[in-house]
């Protein structure tokens, strides 16, 4: 038997550790951010609405739904991998205040904002194809100058990506 649920389903700030037991489908959101979360295993293979991981430990997206409806919220953990991202997110996708080196493994369309700020990248490889919305990589962390430093102009970004908004 298929788990479903057609409307939200929020399991925020409960000290998980895993989603095994998370339906296979929500109709709405699913919120399992401000967990103690190292992966996403048993995660949702489809999220209607948004999909919120955010405030996590999580290194990386394996496991992750692969088709989410709404926002892809996962900032705020150790990811150092996007691998395992959805393909399609239907609206923002955020990834600022991780580990993140490369963006390979980034979904192929945003339908809405692309936010990879605060992060330590040092090339935009691997990023969408195409953002509807704004694209912000502002303040990439510098380990040698041990600061924010903004690396990327909007030529670059451009370049990589075809983007409906602004670039920050």
């Amino acid at each position: 038997m298929k788990r479903k649920v057609d409307g939200n389903f929020n399991c925020e700030e409960n000290k998980l550790i895993s989603l095994e037991w998370s339906p296979k489908y929500v109709g709405g959101d699913f919120d399992c951010q401000d967990n103690k979360l190292t992966l996403l295993e048993g995660a949702p293979e489809e999220v209607g609405g948004s999909f919120d991981c955010s405030h996590n430990r999580l290194t990386s997206l394996e496991g992750a739904p692969k088709i989410v409806g709404g926002n892809f919220n996962c900032h705020t953990n150790r990811l150092t991998s996007l691998e395992g991202a959805p393909k399609i997110v239907g609206g923002s996708f955020d990834v600022e205040w991780n580990n993140l080196k490369s963006l390979k493994g980034a979904p192929e369309w945003v339908r809405g904002d692309f936010i990879c700020s605060r992060n330590h990248l040092s090339s935009l490889d691997g990023a969408p194809k195409r953002v509807d919305g704004d694209f912000m990589c502002w303040f990439q962390w510098n380990d040698e100058v041990r600061s924010y430093v903004r690396v990327f102009t909007e030529e670059e970004v451009r370049s990589v990506c075809k983007v409906g908004g602004s670039i920050i």
